[in-house]
């Protein structure tokens, strides 16, 4: 329990740092959205301030160039996020949240009844876990 808040702390930390808080500005060329509450949210969209991304790693995957910004509006974001490009001294690519508090989690959401399936007895089994679970005797 410990490591996990441990790292959980460790990334909250790191990603204050990378998400730094800015009032959005009026959309400007190679400037997308995320925006994981929007009803229009798509992760094959178009990333416009109407259409956002629903994913920080959807955004990242598509605008990976020099100069891009990425901006994120307030929620839970339960995703690993990695940024794979450098960007430039002249042109970084930026991640900022639009002025509202952004979590990103890292986690899965396991809080509904109907993720769960009964394998045996007492255990359950979450269906879309794709990793093998540690079971300690």
């Amino acid at each position: 329990m410990i490591g996990r808040v441990t790292k959980t702390l460790c990334v909250a930390l790191a990603l204050a740092v990378v998400l730094v808080p800015a009032r959005a500005k009026a959309w400007a060329p190679n400037t997308w959205y995320v925006d994981n509450t929007s009803g229009q949210c798509s992760d094959t969209g178009l990333g416009s301030r109407e259409k956002p991304y629903c994913s920080i790693s959807a955004a990242l995957a598509a605008h990976r160039d020099s100069g891009v910004t990425i901006v994120v509006h307030g929620g839970p974001y339960r995703e690993r996020i990695s940024i794979g490009s450098n960007g430039s001294a002249s042109g970084p690519i930026v991640v900022r949240t639009d002025g509202t508090p952004v979590v990103i989690d890292g986690a899965d959401d396991y809080s509904q009844p109907d993720a769960w399936q009964q394998a045996s007895g007492d255990v359950w089994l979450a269906a879309s876990v794709s990793w093998t679970p540690v079971v300690r005797a």
